[in-house]
């Protein structure tokens, strides 16, 4: 089974880097269909050479900084070979996460993009919020609504009340991969989405469980092995919540939290889409 999930690991980053290999190199170049999923190609790509190394022994290889007994330090990702895990390396936060693999994937999304566009070269998740919910930044077009976005789109939560002057993350930023439909609060007049991520996180998307019964064991996150938890670049779900007009009224960090003390309104903490596009 090891080898199995391995193999299919290593086809999906085959597929991945072919895919980057076709990418436009110009920020006029004409658009195709494909040209969001650049981005989240290269993120995919880490994810999933790391994952063949395993956990726990990732975590040396994949990890979020200054977290759960980890190294504060400069963000950085290390693509290597494909198919040679040990020649990859993710240590970093969520927004840093999605801007490397910008750069990696896209000749426009360079230090100079970022500082002019969105004010640093390594942009905050509320930079990120911010920017997305103007629509003023070239290749980045506004979206409003889950049932609008492609696999490559771009989530940017701005977290309102925190200190970021603390070192408190500013919000979160992820890759979207896809949805589905789920049921999380029994109330008709509303639609829950089970939204697939590509991000870094300390904290992996709901509770980690055995438990046949257990909703999580349908939408799981990379960064758990049973119900033990680690940390990281990984694959997991967000779960988002929309009225009858498909506007967000706010989301679940993972599939089996709290119905009501864990639900985040987008009164505090908003929530903004982009979509990449190849022209400005």
């Amino acid at each position: 089974m090891r080898l199995h999930r391995a193999t299919a690991a290593l086809l999906a980053s085959a597929i991945a880097f072919a895919s980057l290999a076709l990418a436009p190199t110009a920020a006029g170049a004409d658009p195709d269909l494909f040209y969001s999923s650049y981005g989240i190609a290269k993120a995919n790509e880490a994810v999933d050479n790391l994952n063949l190394i395993g956990w726990p022994g990732e975590n040396t290889y994949n990890y979020y900084p200054g977290k759960n007994g980890h190294p504060s330090g400069a963000n950085s990702v290390v693509w290597g070979t494909p198919g040679s895990p040990y020649t990859y390396e993710a240590k970093t936060t969520c927004a840093p996460f999605v801007t490397m693999s910008l750069k990696a994937a896209y000749s426009w999304a360079d230090d100079t993009y970022f500082s002019t566009y969105l004010g640093s070269t390594s942009p905050t998740s509320a930079q990120y919020y911010a920017k997305f919910a103007a629509d003023t930044v070239p290749n980045l077009a506004r979206r409003t609504k889950v049932t609008e976005l492609i696999p490559g789109d771009l989530i940017a939560i701005k977290y309102s009340g925190s200190d970021s002057s603390a070192g408190d993350p500013t919000g979160h930023t992820a890759f979207y991969s896809g949805r589905t439909q789920v049921e999380r609060d029994g109330n008709a007049a509303t639609i829950e989405w089970a939204v697939s991520v590509v991000d870094a996180t300390s904290n992996p998307h709901g509770v980690a469980s055995t438990n046949p019964a257990s909703t999580y064991l349908n939408f799981p996150d990379t960064r758990a092995a049973g119900a033990t938890e680690y940390d990281g670049v990984g694959k997991g779900y967000l779960v988002v919540q929309a009225d009858a007009t498909g506007a967000v009224l706010g989301y679940w960090w993972g599939i089996n939290e709290n119905v009501t003390s864990q639900f985040h309104a987008v009164a505090d903490r908003p929530i903004a889409f982009a979509h990449l596009v190849a022209t400005a």
